[in-house]
């Protein structure tokens, strides 16, 4: 089986594998442009496009976009892309790009949920009167969880509740699912 070939950039990969797209410029044919992606995160990395007849098929080598994410939680890169011919240069594009961490480099145990995951898990814990040591001592804002007011733990319940809301929908969004938020209700006379 063949790497598939995507029909724009991702929006998100994982470390440690393959990725190519083709990428059609018609003011920017590949016969006469040559289109560079440059990724800037905790790494950097530049990649040229090769011609596919007027499109351009860009590629990252599993070497690649292992370096662009060398650990195990995911990391957001941005990305910028243009095209040269001779002494012109012109912008063309500009993006992020998630890399999800490569899990077969961890040797240990692995918590992979995000951030805000984490902070919400420990309000809720704090609410339910199970809250660990560890978690009481989470630093929400400015202060350590466990010295916040009942009113205050509240918000930043809420607050927390929809940060884990986007992030699931954005993964879920690269991934090709849609998230369903709506009820149909049909009413019928008696």
């Amino acid at each position: 089986m063949a790497i598939p070939v995507h029909d724009n950039e991702p929006a998100a990969i994982h470390a440690g594998e393959t990725i190519k797209w083709r990428k059609s410029l018609g003011d920017f044919p590949a016969s006469t442009w040559t289109l560079v992606y440059s990724f800037r995160g905790t790494t950097q990395l530049d990649i040229t496009a090769v011609a596919d007849g007027d499109d351009h098929l860009a590629t990252i080598s599993k070497t690649q976009s292992a370096a662009l994410n060398p650990g195990s939680t995911d990391q957001t890169t941005f990305w910028d892309a243009y095209v040269t011919a001779g002494a012109e240069r012109s912008h063309v594009g500009a993006g992020e790009i998630t890399i999800s961490g490569d899990l077969s480099i961890v040797e240990s145990a692995h918590d992979g949920r995000s951030q805000a995951k984490r902070t919400l898990d420990a309000i809720q814990a704090l609410i339910e009167g199970k809250a660990t040591s560890d978690q009481r001592y989470i630093i929400v804002g400015d202060r350590q969880l466990h010295r916040l007011s009942p009113s205050e733990i509240v918000e930043w319940e809420q607050v927390f509740i929809a940060r884990v809301a986007k992030e699931e929908s954005d993964r879920d969004k690269a991934n090709g699912k849609s998230r369903r938020n709506n009820i149909g209700v049909r009413f019928v006379e008696a």
